[in-house]
């Protein structure tokens, strides 16, 4: 009986320097895969995805943005939002959020600035949290040029900028597409709260 109090704190304290968390730095981001043991994602600073870089998002990981940090997708790179790792795996979100305090208008994380970047997909995404205030910047996700496929997801509580599209902005020419989505209770400085 002794040994059993030690052994349960032993084992407690295990399980609580296990939690995996992966903090990412300011800079770019080589190609590669994140998948959900590793989740949450703190993201401290701005991240590029650059260079043709691929990088897939496991259905489960959550990221954590904190205050203004963006991520840009840039010209022939590639991001896959929601993707399994076993054929047959049953979809779960991939969570974008501010890592503050929910519900704050003041501040918030930057967005997805995708520029020129081809066959992305955001599969099964919650985005919310961004506050952009910037007089040509876009929403939640915004899309320059881009290929981009968002499907499943629901973009909520985002504030863009005078760009328009608190949650989703597109300019671009190429093949892209807005299905199966919720897009709700998103503000903007410029013109359409919603989608523009």
């Amino acid at each position: 009986m002794k040994w059993v109090f030690p052994l349960l704190l032993v084992l407690c304290l295990f399980s609580i320097a296990h939690a995996d968390t992966t903090y990412v730095a300011k800079g770019q981001i080589p190609s590669g895969i994140w998948i959900k043991e590793f989740s949450p994602y703190v993201i401290s600073d701005t991240i590029w995805l650059t260079n043709g870089n691929t990088l897939y998002i496991e259905y489960g990981c959550e990221l954590l943005f904190e205050d203004d940090a963006v991520f840009y997708i840039e010209p022939q790179s590639k991001l896959i939002a929601g993707k399994a790792r076993c054929f047959g795996d049953s979809p779960d979100s991939v969570w974008f959020k501010y890592a503050g305090p929910e519900g704050d208008t003041l501040v918030g994380w930057g967005g997805l600035r995708f520029r020129e970047a081809i066959g992305c997909t955001l599969d099964h995404c919650h985005i919310s949290g961004v506050v952009v205030t910037g007089p040509s910047d876009g929403g939640a996700v915004s899309n320059n040029g881009s290929a981009l496929s968002l499907t499943n997801s629901l973009i909520t509580n985002n504030i863009g900028g005078g760009a328009g599209g608190g949650g989703v902005y597109v300019q671009t020419n190429r093949n892209s597409r807005v299905t199966h989505c919720t897009i709700t209770n998103n503000k903007s400085y410029g013109s359409g709260g919603g989608l523009y």
